[in-house]
């Protein structure tokens, strides 16, 4: 007999989208929104090689 018969395991998700519509500048004025300017360019400003990444890749999606 298990221990704990009436323990029921949840699935919990993390760092996950929920939300799909709405472009990206949206989804950008939105979180600059919820977060200040001061914070959001902070982020961008750590996040600078990524973005130009993701920036590159997706112009070339766009073009393709």
């Amino acid at each position: 007999m298990p221990y704990f018969s009436q323990f029921e395991l949840a699935a919990v998700r993390k760092n996950i989208t929920r939300r799909k519509t709405g472009s990206i500048e949206e989804r950008e004025s939105e979180i600059r929104s919820e977060i200040g300017v001061d914070l959001y360019n902070d982020v961008v400003a750590a996040n600078d090689t990524d973005l130009q990444i993701f920036n590159a890749l997706r112009d070339d999606y766009a073009r393709s």
